[in-house]
């Protein structure tokens, strides 16, 4: 997948291309953009707001999905 191009964050949830863009998502978010454990979560509720561990911003992303027009990641690098 080319993350680049992040139109897959506005497909279902349930998509593999979604699940997989997550997966990116998070690994190149914790490798340039965390504080300790923690990223801004990025999901429509934290809306960049809030420090989270990994595996709560996977669920918010899962549950809630990406804050709308977030396709310049400008807390995560």
């Amino acid at each position: 997948m080319d993350i680049g191009d992040r139109s897959w964050m506005y497909l279902l949830r349930s998509a593999n291309e979604y699940e997989n863009g997550v997966k990116d998502f998070l690994n190149k978010a914790f490798e340039r953009a965390s504080l300790g454990n923690k990223i801004l979560c990025p999901c429509k509720l934290c809306f960049n707001r809030y420090w989270h561990y990994r595996d709560v911003v996977e669920d918010h992303l899962f549950g809630h999905g990406f804050s709308p027009n977030y396709t310049q990641w400008v807390f995560h690098g």
